[in-house]
């Protein structure tokens, strides 16, 4: 059975997202879609105006017709910090209360 991923792109200029299906055999692009954003909407990576994002990948979704909202985005910038941990192993109770969620 196929499945499908939906990677989404926050750039300066734009918002862009590729639904690629994975199959037996090699992975398909299923749709694309490109939306302008305001200058100044992103600034050096930075997200300054949420709203004007937020209703451009709104448009997007709406304009390429993605139908789900389960997306890949990786998130970069001077502001981001990633360190690796290790912690216990939690039961599923316990998860929501854990420094990691």
């Amino acid at each position: 059975m196929a499945r499908s991923l939906i990677g989404l792109d926050i750039g300066t200029s734009a918002v862009r997202a590729a639904e690629i299906r994975l199959g037996r055999s090699k992975p398909t692009l299923v749709r694309f879609g490109q939306v302008a954003l305001p200058v100044g909407a992103v600034e050096a990576g930075e997200v300054v105006d949420a709203a004007a994002v937020a209703a451009a990948i709104k448009r997007l979704w709406k304009e390429a017709g993605f139908s789900s909202r389960v997306v890949t985005a990786a998130v970069g910038g001077p502001r981001v910090v990633a360190r690796t941990t290790e912690l216990p192993a939690l039961s599923y109770a316990d998860l929501p209360s854990s420094p990691a969620f």
